[in-house]
C-alpha cells in the first residue's frame, strides 16, 4: 500500500538532490508547499518505493530518489508515518527509520515550516550539508532546523541561510549526550530581531559553532548547553547584530565555554556575552575589532570556575555611556585578563565607563596589560575579597583622573613593568597594597600620581626608573634590584632602604636613607643627591662619577654613618691631579674602606680618599693609556700608548677627540691604537727599495747589450772559434772528414778583427709587485707595493773588454697597508755603470739616484671620520759592485755557468713631513720625523746561459739562482701626534726576511742587423715575502 505526498498551491518542483541516508532508519522531512528550483533527493527506507513520473532512482540500498520535473510527486510504501501537521498549508511529515543526511546544492525557497530534519527515534544522527541558498520568510520557524534526539547533529557547507522575517535562520538542537556541531562557511542572515545561528543542547552533549561565514541578524550567535556540556565558539566570520553579537551559556553541570572567534563583531547590544553556571570555566579570546553601541564590548561571567579574557590585537570598544569595554565577573573563581601589545580597549567619553572592570566575591584577579586601555572614569578597576594584581607594561588612562583603582581586597599589587609602562591618572590602593617598579629597560614616573591606599613602594628587576614630581606617599621604599633614580621630592617617605642588587641615584631630595649592601650612586652622570640622614653598611658601595673638575656628590643634612667602598667611574680623562668633594654631611661617623675604579680605564689613576671635617674627598691622578692595555697588545700598540702617556705625564693638554680613545677598552682599544699609529708611512720605505733594486737590475744586467760577451762589443765572436769553444753561444755539429782535412790545411784561428769603439742604445720597461706578511708580534700589518717604469740608456765600448753606460727612468709606485691606508708616488731615476771583462772573469759597478713625489692617505674613525693626507718629496741613492767568472761545460751542446758575488746598498732619505685633514679634524694627524734608512744586501749566485744559432741571428736562454741577505730588513718610522706635543713613538712596518731566494729566467733574440730584444722574469721569495717582477729590453748596436 502506498501514500502520496500531495502538493499545495503551485506544483512542487523537485529538481535536485537532498539525501536522507541509509536503509532501515527512521526520520522525518518537513516540506513546504513550494520548493522553487530546489535540488532535493531522499534516500528512502528501503528499495522498491513507488516513484512519481519524472523521478528516478539510483543505488541499491540506500536508494536516492531524484525528481526534476514540475508537478512531480513522491510515493513511498511507508504510509503509516505520513502526517499533516499543518492543515492550512498541507505540509506533511514523512517519517523514516533512518539516520538523516540532507544536502542542498541550489537555491531553495522554503515558505512553510522551513527545511527541518528531525529523527523521531533516539540516538539517530543528523548530517546536513548546505552549498546552496535556503530562504524562508516565517518568523515562527527556522529556515533550516536540525532537531536531534541524542544522536550527533552536524551542519556544514558554504551555502547561505536566510530568514527575512524576525525568526531564526539556522537552528540546531539536541538532547541527551548528543552533540551539536555547526560549521557555517556561508552567510547567515535574518530580519531585525531574528537569530542568526541558534545552537543548543539540553543534555551532556557539547555545542560547537565555527566557520568562516558572516552572520547578520538581531542576535548573531546563540550557543548554549544546559545539561553540563561544553560550548565552543570559533571561526573567522564577521558578525553584525542589532542586539547581542554572541551569547554563550553553559549551565546544569561543569560545562566550559571557549570563545576564540577571529572575526569583526559589531553589535547594538553587548558584543560578546559568556555565562557559566557551575564549576565550568570561561575563556574568551579576540584578535579583531569588537564594538558595542549599547553595552559592554565583552561581558564574561562565571560562578566557581576561572574566567579568562585575552585580547591579542584589535580594538574592544563600548560606545554607550556608562558601559565598560570589558566586564569580567565570578562568584568564587579567579579572573585573568590579558591585553596584548597590539590591542586597545576604549569606552565612551562620558557616562562612567571603565576600561576593564573585574569583580569576584572570593577569587583573585590578575590583569596583564601590554596594550592601551582608556576608560572614562577609571582605566582598570578591581573589586574582590581576594588579591588583585595589575601588571602594566603598556598604557592605562582614566580620562577623569583615575588610571588604576583597587576597590577592595588586601595585599594588592600594581606593577609598572618596563620601558613602555605608563599611567595617565592616579593610582589608588586599598590600604595594604604595593606599588612596584619592575621589568627591564629605562622609564620615568611622576610620584605625585601615587595616591592613597599604598603600604609599600618597591623597586625590583633590572630596569632603571627615574622618579619625578613631589610625593605625598608616606610609607617605606625598598630598592631590591636595578636602579631607582630620584629626581623629584621623596622626602615624605618614612624610610628608603637599598638592598643588595639595588642602586639609588638621582639628584632629588630624600629623607632617611639606608644602604644595606646596595649601591648609592648620586647624580645623573654628575649631580647631587640630598638626604636627611645616611647609613651605609660594610657591604655597601658608593659609586661616584667624575668628569673634568666635577663629580657626583651626596649632601647629608644630618648624620652620615659610612662604611663600604668607594667606586670611581671617570666619564672623561682627568687631565691633572684633581681632588673632588664627594660627600658633605652635618656630621660623619665611620669611614670608607678604600677607593677603586669601576673598570680598568685610561681616564684616571691612583684613586685615594681623605677626610676634612665633615667632607669626604676623592683625589685622582691624570689618566694614562698603557695600564689599560690587554695582555695581548702588540709592540706598535704599546708604542703608541706609551707615546700618548709620555705627553700627558709631561703636562700636555689632550684634545677632546682623545677622550673617545680613552673610553675604549679591550679589543676596540687595540684596534683604535692600530688605526692611529700611522703605519701607512712605513710603506714608502720598502716600495723605494724595490724601485731602486729594479732600476739597478736593469742598469747592470749582464744579460743585455752584449755585456756578457768578452770577445766583441757587438756580441759576435771576433774569430772563427772551434765548436768546443762556441758551444755556449750556438750549438755546433760534428765535422765531416773533408771538413777536418780543410781545417787542418789552414790556421786554427782567424786573425782577430781590429777593435772599433762603438755605441749600444737600449730601452726597457720594468714593473712588479711585492707582498709582505703581517707580523703579529710587532703589530705590523701586511703590506703590498706595486711599481711600473720605463728606462732608456746607452752603452759605450771603450775597449773589447770595457763597457760603460748610463740610463734614465721614470714611473710610478703605489702601496697599501692592510687596515692602515694607501700611498702613491711619481718616480724619477738616473744611473751609470761600468763593466770590465778579463778573460772569463768580469767585474761591474753602478751608482743610481732616485727622486719621488709621495702622497699618503689614511682614515681615522675614532671620533668621527678624519681623512688624513701627507705629501712630500724624498731622495734615494744606490750602489752595486759585482764580480764573477764564466765557464762553459760540454753538457747538452755547451752551457755557460757564471758564479758571481755582489754587494749593494740603498739609502732612502725621508724628510720630516706632516699630515693634514682633508675631512674631519687633525686630532690624530701625525708629524713624521726625518729618517735616513740604509739597506745593505749581499748576493751569492749562479747565472747560466745557452745560445742557439738561427738563420737570422742567435737566440739565448739565461737564468739565475741566488741567495740574498739583507742586513737591515726592518721598516720603522718615528711619529708624533700634532695635537698632543711630546707624544712621540715609533711604528713598525712589515719587516722583510733577512734571507731570500732570487730567481731569474730570460730569453733574448739578437738579429744580424744589430737589433736585439730580451724579456726577463724575476722573483724574490722568503718566508714572509713574495715578489714578482718583469722587464723587457730592446737595443740597437752600431
Amino acid at each position: 500500500m502506498s501514500k502520496q505526498i500531495p502538493a499545495h498551491g503551485a506544483p512542487r518542483v523537485l529538481s535536485s538532490p537532498i539525501d536522507l541516508d541509509a536503509p532501515k532508519r527512521r526520520g522525518s522531512l518537513l516540506a513546504s508547499t513550494a520548493f522553487a528550483s530546489a535540488l532535493f533527493a531522499m534516500i528512502v527506507g528501503r528499495p522498491g518505493s513507488a516513484l512519481a513520473q519524472s523521478c528516478s532512482t539510483s543505488g541499491s540500498g540506500p536508494v536516492t530518489v531524484l525528481c526534476d520535473a514540475p508537478g512531480s510527486t513522491i510515493t513511498t510504501a511507508n504510509t503509516t508515518n505520513s502526517t499533516s501537521p499543518n492543515a492550512a498549508t498541507n505540509d506533511r511529515v514523512q517519517s523514516f527509520n533512518a539516520d538523516m543526511i540532507g544536502t542542498v546544492t541550489a537555491n531553495t525557497t522554503v515558505n512553510g515550516f522551513g527545511l527541518q530534519l528531525a529523527p523521531t527515534g533516539s540516538g539517530r544522527t543528523i548530517t546536513m550539508t548546505n552549498n546552496g541558498v535556503v530562504t524562508t520568510n516565517q518568523a515562527a520557524v527556522s529556515a533550516i532546523g536540525l532537531v536531534g534526539n541524542g544522536g550527533a547533529v552536524s551542519y556544514s557547507g558554504g551555502g547561505s541561510v536566510i530568514n527575512t522575517a524576525a525568526g531564526t535562520a539556522l537552528s540546531a538542537s539536541n538532547t541527551g549526550s548528543g552533540s551539536v556541531l555547526v560549521t557555517s562557511d556561508g552567510s547567515v542572515t535574518t530580519g531585525a530581531g531574528g537569530i542568526g545561528i541558534d545552537a543548543a543542547t539540553s543534555g551532556t552533549g557539547g555545542v560547537t559553532v565555527t566557520g568562516s561565514g558572516n552572520v547578520t541578524s538581531g542576535l548573531g550567535i546563540s550557543a548554549g548547553a544546559t545539561g553540563g556540556g561544553d560550548v565552543t565558539v570559533t571561526g573567522s566570520g564577521n558578525i553584525t547584530a542589532g542586539g547581542q553579537g554572541i551569547h554563550a551559556t553553559a549551565s546544569g553541570g561543569n560545562g566550559n565555554i571557549v570563545f576564540a572567534r577571529d572575526g569583526v563583531i559589531s553589535s547594538g547590544g553587548i558584543a560578546i556575552v559568556t555565562s557559566v553556571v557551575g564549576a565550568g570555566t570561561s575563556t574568551v579570546t579576540t584578535s579583531r575589532d569588537v564594538t558595542s553601541s549599547a553595552g559592554e564590548g565583552v561581558l564574561a561571567i562565571t560562578q566557581a570556575g576561572t574566567n579568562t579574557v585575552t585580547v591579542t590585537s584589535g580594538t574592544v570598544r563600548s560606545n554607550f555611556p556608562g558601559s565598560n569595554a570589558i566586564s569580567v565577573g565570578s562568584s568564587s573563581g579567579d579572573i585573568n585578563v590579558t591585553i596584548g601589545s597590539g590591542a586597545t580597549l576604549r569606552t565612551w567619553n562620558s557616562g562612567g565607563g571603565v576600561g576593564i572592570g573585574a569583580f569576584s566575591s572570593t577569587g583573585n584577579v590578575t590583569i596583564a596589560n601590554s596594550g592601551t586601555i582608556i576608560g572614562n572614569v577609571v582605566g582598570v578597576s578591581t573589586l574582590t575579597a581576594g588579591v588583585s594584581t595589575v601588571i602594566n607594561a603598556g598604557s592605562i588612562t582614566g580620562l577623569t583622573g583615575t588610571a588604576v583603582r583597587f576597590g577592595s581586597g588586601s595585599n594588592n599589587l600594581l606593577v609598572m613593568d618596563g620601558p613602555n609602562a605608563k599611567l595617565v591618572g592616579l593610582a589608588i590602593g586599598h590600604g595594604t597594597d604595593t606599588f612596584r617598579f619592575a621589568g627591564s629597560g629605562s622609564n620615568s614616573f611622576d610620584v605625585s600620581q601615587i595616591s592613597t591606599g599604598w603600604a609599600l613602594l618597591d623597586k625590583t628587576g633590572s630596569s632603571s626608573w627615574t622618579l619625578t614630581g613631589a610625593a605625598t606617599y608616606a610609607g617605606p621604599v625598598t630598592v631590591n634590584g636595578g636602579t631607582l633614580a630620584v629626581n623629584g621630592d621623596l622626602s615624605s617617605v618614612s624610610s628608603l632602604a637599598v638592598n643588595a642588587g639595588g642602586t639609588l641615584g638621582g639628584n632629588g631630595i630624600l629623607g632617611a636613607v639606608a644602604i644595606n649592601g646596595g649601591t648609592l650612586a648620586p647624580g645623573n652622570s654628575i649631580g647631587t643627591l640630598t638626604t636627611a640622614s645616611l647609613t651605609m653598611t660594610a657591604a655597601s658601595t658608593y659609586l661616584v662619577q667624575v668628569s673634568g673638575a666635577t663629580s657626583d656628590k651626596t649632601i647629608v643634612t644630618g648624620v652620615a654613618s659610612i662604611n663600604g667602598k668607594v667606586v670611581v667611574d671617570p666619564l672623561t680623562r682627568v687631565s691633572a691631579t684633581t681632588t673632588y668633594t664627594i660627600m658633605s654631611a652635618g656630621s660623619v661617623s665611620g669611614s670608607f674602606t678604600g677607593a677603586e675604579f669601576l673598570t680598568a680605564n685610561s681616564f684616571a689613576r691612583n684613586a685615594r680618599l681623605s677626610y676634612v671635617g665633615s667632607d669626604v674627598l676623592l683625589t685622582l691622578d691624570a689618566g694614562t693609556l698603557s695600564p689599560s692595555l690587554p695582555g695581548n697588545a702588540n709592540i706598535n700598540q704599546r708604542s703608541v700608548a706609551a707615546g700618548i702617556d709620555g705627553a700627558l705625564l709631561g703636562g700636555a693638554a689632550m684634545s677632546a677627540s682623545f677622550n673617545a680613545l680613552f673610553a675604549l677598552s679591550g679589543t676596540p682599544l687595540l684596534n683604535a691604537l692600530t688605526q692611529v699609529s700611522g703605519e701607512t708611512a712605513t710603506g714608502t720605505q720598502q716600495t723605494t727599495f724595490n724601485a731602486m733594486n729594479m732600476f739597478m737590475g736593469v742598469l747592470t744586467d749582464p744579460f743585455v747589450a752584449g755585456r756578457g760577451d768578452p770577445r766583441s762589443p757587438s756580441g759576435a765572436a771576433g774569430y772563427a772559434a772551434e765548436d768546443s769553444d762556441a758551444l755556449a753561444y750556438a750549438a755546433g755539429r760534428k765535422r765531416t772528414g773533408a771538413e777536418r782535412d780543410a781545417y787542418a790545411a789552414i790556421y786554427r784561428k782567424a786573425p782577430v778583427q781590429a777593435f772599433e769603439q762603438r755605441w749600444n742604445v737600449w730601452a726597457a720597461g720594468f714593473g712588479g709587485s711585492q707582498t709582505t706578511d703581517a707580523n703579529a708580534t710587532l703589530g705590523a700589518n701586511a703590506a703590498t707595493s706595486r711599481i711600473a717604469g720605463a728606462t732608456a740608456g746607452a752603452d759605450y765600448w771603450f775597449s773589447p773588454n770595457t763597457v760603460a753606460g748610463f740610463a734614465l727612468a721614470g714611473g710610478g709606485t703605489s702601496f697599501s697597508v692592510a687596515n692602515g691606508g694607501t700611498g702613491r708616488s711619481d718616480l724619477f731615476q738616473a744611473g751609470a755603470f761600468v763593466r770590465h771583462n778579463a778573460g772569463a772573469a768580469y767585474v761591474a759597478g753602478a751608482l743610481a739616484y732616485g727622486w719621488q713625489d709621495i702622497t699618503t692617505d689614511r682614515n681615522v674613525t675614532i671620533a668621527g671620520l678624519d681623512h688624513l693626507q701627507a705629501r712630500f718629496n724624498a731622495n734615494a741613492y744606490s750602489g752595486r759592485l759585482e764580480g764573477g767568472y764564466r765557464f762553459v761545460t760540454p753538457a747538452i751542446g755547451g752551457i755557460g755557468f757564471t758564479p758571481y758575488a755582489a754587494a749593494q746598498f740603498t739609502t732612502f732619505d725621508l724628510p720630516a713631513y706632516t699630515e693634514q685633514a682633508i675631512t674631519g679634524n687633525n686630532a690624530f694627524a701625525l708629524t713624521y720625523g726625518a729618517r735616513s734608512v740604509t739597506d745593505t744586501r749581499s748576493e751569492l749566485g749562479l747565472r747560466t746561459d745557452k745560445s742557439f744559432a738561427m738563420a737570422d741571428g742567435i737566440a739565448t736562454l739565461r737564468g739565475r739562482l741566488a741567495w740574498a741577505h739583507d742586513f737591515n730588513p726592518d721598516r720603522a718610522i718615528g711619529a708624533t701626534f700634532q695635537a698632543l706635543p711630546g707624544s712621540s713613538f715609533v711604528v713598525n712596518g712589515a719587516a722583510q726576511a733577512a734571507d731570500s731566494a732570487l730567481v731569474t729566467a730570460s730569453v733574448e733574440k739578437t738579429w744580424l742587423n744589430g737589433w736585439s730584444a730580451a724579456a726577463t722574469f724575476e722573483g724574490e721569495f722568503s718566508n714572509v715575502t713574495r715578489s714578482f717582477a718583469g722587464k723587457g729590453v730592446v737595443r740597437y748596436a752600431w
